[in-house]
């Protein structure tokens, strides 16, 4: 099942797994984004930013637990834009299945930790996803190992520097990052509220759950703008990309309550992005 397991999950069964996102393990390695940096490159914090008009297509994940490998390859495409560099759209499979091949569980739609699909872009990189195709199929193509071709075209789309972003009082780190011009790929905990009807994703930022509310999953997300004037508090809502197709939500999209990230929820992790690529 691509679930991702969650201290606090209670529902034991699905239609579809349409998430996918493991929590990934400490690693003191990490390059943590420089915020110094990305202000002297920013003349100034704004209290709107929207990264989404330079932003692929939305992607659909379908039925597969890809949405680490959705999110990663999102984030890769854009900042090829952001280069100007040709555009490619990656290979969402090939992220995904070498992801698995990181974590020992290729054969199954187990979904994946984002650190590992950026180790996949930087070490591996991405072949086009013309030359691998995404299918959702199961049992399908993601238990395929690519053939040797696709794997020295994926050397040409390669992240070459990748940052994880650490979490601040009202998301100022994020807001930071996104002035900059950089895409933040994450996950949270999804709440019974993001599939009950109980939210509705066309019209209010997805609040944080309440006392006693289940968790379904784990997903992976890319945030792509924030806006102060989209929440009724004094911090900014998020906008987050979804990778269920751009009929789901606002065109793709949804927002979030600053109140996600904070550091002592505990319901968003391995916020990361990348800041160059060939």
């Amino acid at each position: 099942m691509a679930l991702a397991e969650d201290k606090r999950t209670a529902p034991t069964s699905r239609k579809t797994s349409r998430y996918g996102w493991l929590p990934d393990l400490p690693d003191p390695r990490d390059r943590i984004f420089n915020l110094e940096e990305a202000i002297s490159r920013a003349d100034q914090v704004p209290p709107k930013v929207d990264l989404s008009p330079n932003m692929p297509p939305i992607y659909n994940q379908g039925h597969l637990g890809s949405c680490t490998g959705n999110g990663i390859a999102r984030a890769l495409e854009y900042e090829q834009t952001r280069q100007s560099e040709p555009a490619v759209t990656p290979s969402r499979l090939f992220i995904y299945y070498n992801e698995r091949v990181i974590e020992g569980t290729v054969n199954q739609d187990s979904g994946g930790q984002i650190r590992d699909g950026i180790k996949v872009v930087a070490t591996l990189g991405a072949p086009p996803e013309a030359e691998w195709p995404y299918s959702d199929a199961n049992p399908g193509p993601f238990e395929q190992k690519p053939p040797p071709n696709v794997y020295q075209d994926a050397t040409k789309h390669e992240a070459l520097v990748y940052k994880r972003v650490l979490l601040g009082g009202a998301g100022a780190p994020l807001r930071t990052a996104l002035a900059a011009g950089y895409p933040v790929v994450f996950g949270f905990s999804v709440p019974m509220s993001f599939e009950d009807g109980s939210w509705d994703p066309t019209k209010e930022p997805l609040p944080v759950p309440g006392p006693g509310e289940q968790f379904i999953g784990g997903h992976c997300v890319v945030m792509s703008g924030y806006d102060f004037t989209r929440t009724r508090f004094s911090d900014p809502a998020f906008q987050i990309e979804n990778s269920w197709g751009e009929g789901w939500g606002m065109g793709g999209r949804f927002w979030m309550d600053a109140h996600w990230f904070d550091p002592n929820a505990g319901l968003v992790s391995d916020l990361w992005v990348i800041t160059k690529v060939t």
